[in-house]
C-alpha cells in the first residue's frame, strides 16, 4: 500500500524527459563459464516498456529478465526532484572463448523505440582451474547409426586438498558445488535421451545445468601423480536425425574455499572466502548414419549393433497342458531399449500363455511362458532374431538363431481331458464386436443417395436466403417510407374519401375539387384556378382528360355563383372514374413474390426426388438361408437403380463379409454410409472389418481429423439443409437484428461460409474416395509393369485412396503424400 501511494505521489510531481541508461556488459573481460550482466534503466518512461529487440549472436546465449518499478526523490536547493524508472538486466552466457560483438538492439515502450549501441565482450580461459582439476569428455563412436544408442562418456575430478563449498537444497539434499554446464547434455538435438539402468556403485550428488545429478564418486584417484575427488557420469542418446551433430564444449566450474575458516559465538560461519574455477573440454563432432534399405529384412527387429542370443528352459519334461519357460537373453552392445523382442504367439503346438521382458543397458532377457497342446511336440522351438550390425568392416544385416531344445512331452493321465485354453472359452457372440449386425429389413419408405444440385443452382439457393431477406427489408422500408407519406396516402384515398362526400350530401363541383387536391397534393383552394389542366398534364394525365377536369370544375364553381351549368354527382364520379384509370401501379410488391417464388421453385426442384425404389426380397430370402453368392447378385441388381434404397449397400456389405470378402464388404458399407452416415450398426460393422482387415487408424492433425469425422457425419444433402439454415439465420440476424447482436450474425456467417466453401469448393475438388479390394496391390511411378520399374508402394486389401486420375487400365491414386498408379481391378470406388 505504502509503495502504491508512494508512485501516486510521484506521478503527481513533474517529470523529466524519458532517457536510457544502459551499463555493461559487467564484467566486459569475461571467463569462459561465467555469467555477464547488461543493465537497462528506463527513467522518467512515458508508458512501461513492452519489448525488447534482442539479436542473435553465434556463441553467446542471452536472456533478458523482467521489469522492475522504482522511483526516487531527492530535495536540491528546495526543489523536490523525482526520478522514475523501470529496471531489467539482460544475462549473457558464453559457450566458447572470443571476441563478441552484440550488435545494437532496441527497447520499445509504446510509441518511443529507444536504440542500444553495439557492445563488445570478450570471453578468455581461465587457466588455474585447469591446474586444479581435470575433464573428460568422449563418445562411444564418432559415426553412429540412426537408432543406435550414442554413449557420452564425463569423468572429472577436482584436487582434493581444495575444499569444496557445500550446499543444500531447500528440501534439506546435501551437494557440493561442482557443476557440468553444457545443454546439449540435457537436450541433444536429433536424439532423445535415454534413462541410464546403471546405478552408481558410490553416489554423490553434484549439479548439471543447474539441477542435481546423482554421479559416481571416487575419494581418492590418482592422475598423473595427483591426487583428486574424481567423478564420472554417463548420459546416453537416440539418435533419431541423419545428419552431423556440433556438440560444444562442456565447462567444468567448481568452488574452492579460500582462507580460514571459523565460527563466531552465535555459530554462524565467518571467514573463509569462495573462489570460483573453471575447466573445459574440446568441442566435438558425431555423424548420424542412415541404415542401407539393400538387405533389409521384412521382419527386422529395429535392432542396431551386435548381439549373440541364447535360450534356456527350466525343464526339459513337461506334461500336456503344464507350462515350461523358455528364456532368452540377448546379449551385446547396441539399442536393448528399443530393439523388438520376438514373439512366440504361434509357434505350432504350443500355446502362449505369457511372457514378461526386462531390458537393460547390457542386454534384454524375454521370459515365455509355453504350454505344450499333445505329446507330439518333441522339442522347444528355436527363436531367430535380425539386427544391423553396426560394428566397423561388418555394416550389414545379420540373422542369428538359437537351436531347437529336446523336450518330453507326457500325455495326459487316463481320464483327463484338455482344459479350455485362456481366451478361447466359449462365450457368447456380440454383434459389433465379435460378429456384424443382421441386414436391414425393408420397412419404412426408401433411403435413395439424393445429389447435390448443379453448381449454379446451389450457389443460387445458398444466395437465396440473403437475396429473400434482403427484398423484405426493402419491402417493409418502402411500406414504412409509403406510411409516413401523408401526400401519398391522401391520394391513395381520395376517391374513397369522394364518394364519402357525396354520400354524405356535399355538392358534387366541391367534392370533386376536393378529389383532385388529394390527388394532386394541393390545397382545395390551390385547385380552383386558370392552370388546372397544366397542372394535370404534369402529373401524367393526358390533354383531353385533363381538359374535361378543368372545364367541370370551372363550370361546378361558376354555378355555385348564379351560373346556368350544374355540375350532377354522376358526371363528377364518371369524371373521378377516369382519373382513377391512369394511376400508375407499383411493381415493388409483385417482383418481391415473384422472386421469393422463384427461390421456393428452385428449392423444391434440387429437393424433388424419385421416391421409387426397387424390390430385393428375394436377395433378402436368399440371405436367409445362407446363400450369400445369391444374396450379393439381387442386392447389386437392386443397387443398380439410380434412385435405390442404400439400405442395400448395407446388406450388400454383409453378404460379403459372409463370404470372406472383408475389402468389398468395406466398399459396400462405405457406399451405404453416404446416405445414413450416423447409422450405429452400420458404423459397428465398419468398425469390426477395419478390426479384422488390421488396417488401424491414420494419425493426422487432431483439429483437422476432428473437422473431417464431423463432416462426414452428415450427408451432403444434409450438409446443403444446414448451410441454407445457417445462411437464413445469419442473413436476418445482420439485416434484422438490433445493432448489439449483430455480432450474432457475424458468427452464423462464419459457419455459414465454412459450410458453402466445403459444398461449392472443397467437397466437388477433394479426390473420390477408393478402397484396395485385391489381397495386395502394387503402385508403380509410371502406368506400367516392367522388370526395371520398382513398385513405389505395396498396399494391402481395405486401404482407403484417393482417386486422381482413371483410365482403362490403370488409376493414378493418392496415399497421404505420394501418388502413383495401380491396376484398375484392383479397386472399387466407393464415390
Amino acid at each position: 500500500m505504502l509503495a502504491q501511494l508512494v508512485s501516486f505521489l510521484c506521478l503527481l510531481l513533474p517529470q523529466g524527459q524519458e532517457h536510457l541508461v544502459v551499463r555493461g556488459p559487467t564484467p566486459a573481460l569475461l571467463r569462459l563459464g561465467s555469467t555477464a550482466v547488461l543493465s537497462i534503466d528506463l527513467i522518467d518512461p512515458q508508458t512501461r516498456p513492452n519489448r525488447i529487440g534482442l539479436p542473435e549472436v553465434a556463441g553467446l546465449s542471452m536472456r533478458a529478465g523482467g521489469w522492475s518499478e522504482n522511483s526516487s526523490m531527492s530535495v536540491i536547493n528546495g526543489r523536490v526532484k523525482r526520478e522514475y524508472k523501470f529496471s531489467t538486466k539482460i544475462s549473457i552466457s558464453p559457450e566458447r572463448e572470443g571476441r563478441f560483438t552484440i550488435p545494437e538492439f532496441e527497447v520499445i515502450a509504446g510509441k518511443q523505440h529507444h536504440r542500444i549501441e553495439a557492445r563488445t565482450l570478450e570471453v578468455v580461459r581461465e587457466l588455474d582451474g585447469q591446474e586444479r582439476s581435470f575433464l573428460e569428455v568422449r563418445l562411444s563412436s564418432k559415426q553412429v547409426y540412426i537408432n543406435k544408442p550414442l554413449r557420452v562418456y564425463l569423468q572429472y575430478g577436482v584436487d582434493n586438498r581444495l575444499r569444496l563449498d557445500q550446499q543444500r537444497t531447500r528440501s534439506g539434499d546435501a551437494y557440493y558445488s561442482v557443476e557440468l554446464k553444457a545443454p546439449w547434455l540435457d537436450d541433444m538435438a536429433g536424439t532423445v535421451s535415454l534413462k541410464s539402468t546403471a546405478e552408481p556403485e558410490q553416489a554423490l550428488n553434484l549439479v548439471l545445468n543447474g539441477h542435481l545429478q546423482q554421479v559416481d564418486y571416487q575419494e581418492d584417484f590418482v592422475r598423473k601423480g595427483l591426487h583428486f575427488h574424481r567423478f564420472s557420469l554417463v548420459k546416453s542418446f537416440m539418435p533419431t536425425k541423419v545428419g552431423k551433430i556440433q556438440l560444444p564444449p562442456v565447462i567444468l566450474n567448481f568452488q574452492s574455499e579460500i582462507g580460514e575458516r571459523r565460527t563466531d559465538f552465535f555459530g554462524r560461519r565467518i571467514g573463509g572466502e569462495t573462489k570460483d574455477f573453471f575447466n573445459y573440454s574440446e568441442p566435438l563432432e558425431v555423424e548420424v548414419l542412415p541404415l542401407p534399405e539393400e538387405g533389409q529384412p521384412l521382419d527386422f527387429s529395429k535392432a542396431v549393433g551386435r548381439f549373440k542370443i541364447h535360450a534356456a528352459a527350466d525343464r526339459h519334461q513337461v506334461r500336456v497342458g503344464n507350462s515350461v519357460k523358455l528364456t532368452l537373453t540377448i546379449e551385446g552392445q547396441g539399442n536393448s531399449e528399443f530393439l523388438e523382442v520376438p514373439s512366440l504367439d504361434a509357434v505350432e503346438g504350443f500355446h502362449l500363455l505369457g511372457s514378461k521382458i526386462d531390458r537393460e543397458l547390457a542386454g534384454v532377457t524375454a521370459t515365455y511362458d509355453l504350454t505344450p497342446l499333445s505329446a507330439s511336440v518333441t522339442s522347444l522351438p528355436g527363436i531367430d532374431l535380425n539386427y544391423f550390425d553396426s560394428s566397423p568392416g561388418v555394416e550389414r544385416y545379420v540373422s542369428v538363431s538359437t537351436e531347437p531344445i529336446p523336450l518330453e512331452v507326457l500325455p495326459l493321465e487316463e481320464g483327463k481331458t484338455l482344459a479350455a485354453l485362456p481366451g478361447e472359452e466359449s462365450k457368447p457372440v456380440i454383434p459389433g464386436v465379435d460378429d456384424i449386425f443382421d441386414i436391414k429389413p425393408n420397412v419404412g419408405e426408401p433411403l435413395p443417395l439424393a445429389p447435390l444440385p448443379g453448381r449454379g443452382t446451389l450457389l443460387g439457393l445458398l444466395a437465396g436466403p440473403w437475396i429473400a431477406c434482403g427484398m423484405l427489408a426493402l419491402f417493409l422500408a418502402m411500406r414504412r417510407r409509403r406510411a409516413g407519406d401523408v401526400a401519398g396516402r391522401r391520394a391513395r384515398c381520395a376517391l374513397r374519401e369522394f364518394r364519402r362526400d357525396l354520400a354524405a350530401g356535399r355538392e358534387p363541383a366541391d367534392a370533386l375539387v376536393a378529389y383532385l387536391a388529394a390527388r394532386l397534393g394541393l390545397p382545395e383552394a390551390a385547385v380552383i384556378g386558370p392552370d388546372l389542366a397544366a397542372r394535370l398534364q404534369q402529373a401524367g394525365v393526358d390533354e383531353g382528360l385533363a381538359g374535361d377536369a378543368a372545364a367541370a370544375t370551372e363550370s361546378g364553381v361558376a354555378a355555385r355563383y348564379g351560373g346556368t351549368a350544374v355540375l350532377d354527382a354522376a358526371q363528377a364520379e364518371a369524371l373521378t372514374l377516369r382519373l382513377e384509370a391512369v394511376r400508375i401501379v407499383s411493381r415493388k410488391s409483385a417482383q418481391v413474390l415473384a422472386g421469393v417464388f422463384l427461390l421456393l421453385s428452385l428449392a423444391c426442384a434440387a429437393t424433388a426426388q424419385d421416391q421409387g425404389a426397387l424390390s430385393a426380397d428375394d436377395a433378402r430370402a436368399a440371405y436367409r438361408r445362407g446363400d450369400y453368392a445369391a444374396a450379393e447378385q439381387g442386392f447389386a441388381s437392386a443397387l443398380a437403380a439410380p434412385s435405390a434404397d442404400r439400405r442395400l449397400a448395407y446388406n450388400l456389405g454383409n453378404a460379403l463379409y459372409r463370404q470372406g470378402e472383408l475389402a468389398r464388404a468395406l466398399v459396400a458399407y462405405e457406399r451405404a454410409r453416404l446416405a445414413m452416415p450416423r447409422d450405429p450398426e452400420l458404423l459397428a460393422n465398419i468398425a469390426l472389418v477395419h478390426r479384422q482387415l488390421e488396417l488401424g487408424s491414420a494419425e493426422g492433425e487432431p483439429f483437422l481429423e476432428a473437422v473431417a469425422h464431423l463432416r462426414d457425419a452428415f450427408t451432403r444433402r444434409e450438409l446443403l439443409w444446414i448451410a441454407l439454415a445457417t445462411n437464413l439465420l445469419a442473413a436476418a440476424f445482420s439485416i434484422f437484428a438490433r445493432s448489439y447482436l449483430r455480432w450474432v450474425g457475424g458468427l452464423l456467417f462464419l459457419g455459414a461460409l465454412v459450410l458453402s466453401t466445403e459444398l461449392l469448393l472443397l467437397g466437388p475438388a477433394r479426390a473420390p474416395c477408393a478402397i484396395i479390394t485385391a489381397d495386395q496391390a502394387m503402385v508403380y511411378a509410371e502406368p506400367r509393369e516392367s522388370p526395371d520399374l520398382e513398385p513405389v508402394l505395396t498396399l494391402r486389401g481395405g486401404v482407403q485412396v484417393g482417386v486422381l486420375a482413371m483410365g482403362p487400365k490403370w488409376v493414378k491414386v493418392q496415399v497421404g503424400e505420394r501418388s502413383g498408379y495401380l491396376r484398375s481391378e484392383a479397386i472399387e470406388i466407393v464415390q
